[in-house]
């Protein structure tokens, strides 16, 4: 049987698991915003830091796939349907955090901080994760922290 190229899997193998490419960028999608979500549930995480190093690893551990997933090649809806879920998760502990700003203040404050990080996780998968993880986690908590604690005081 014939292989698909690049995959060292045959054609059988993939249709076996997969109905067609399509379906398999969407169970890499699933898989990767439901580990992502898992990471953002309340409690979890004790401090900032915590939280974008163990975000960093999870985009370590599917390196590959996000850069399938979020290229010009990949779902075009990949980044919406990332940041709506991380809103869902996200925004509602932001809030709880900064009752002392107006609900537009809020909503500017998490698109800031949200589209800033992603920006900056982008890049850094983009140039091969060159920065180690401890080093980008704590430069976005203190940038996140400098920024929240000069808005409300």
């Amino acid at each position: 049987m014939k292989e698909i190229a690049g995959c060292d899997i045959n054609r059988a193998t993939f249709y076996k698991h997969y109905q067609n490419v399509f379906d398999l960028m969407e169970q890499l999608e699933q898989e990767f915003l439901e580990d992502l979500i898992a990471l953002l549930q309340p409690g979890r995480c004790k401090n900032l830091e915590t939280l974008f190093t163990q975000v960093l690893t999870l985009f370590q551990s599917h390196g590959g796939d996000w850069l399938v997933l979020g290229s010009e090649n990949g779902d075009p809806a990949f980044y919406d349907k990332l940041s709506r879920r991380c809103y869902e998760q996200a925004y509602p502990m932001l809030v709880q955090h900064q009752a002392a700003l107006s609900e537009p203040e809020q909503r500017m404050l998490y698109s800031f901080v949200s589209q800033g990080s992603g920006g900056i996780l982008r890049d850094w998968v983009k140039n091969e994760m060159q920065e180690s993880v401890p080093q980008v986690a704590a430069f976005l908590a203190n940038a996140t922290t400098q920024l929240i604690h000069g808005l409300v005081s």
